[in-house]
């Protein structure tokens, strides 16, 4: 599912808390995936028109 969004133009980005607090690192992400920042994900979660999907 997440694969399909991205090749059809769409954006995912893990926490910016979640990463540094895991086990996980950047490497272990799938091709085009990003890590957001904490102003990034504000700025989303305040956008009205912003669609969110999590897993």
């Amino acid at each position: 599912m997440l694969r399909g969004l991205l090749k059809q133009g769409g954006t995912a980005n893990v926490c910016a808390l979640y990463l540094p607090n895991s086990e996980y690192t950047k490497d272990d992400l799938i091709d085009g995936v990003g890590v957001a920042t904490p102003p990034q994900m504000a700025d989303q979660m305040l956008n009205p028109k912003m669609r969110t999907f999590s897993f």
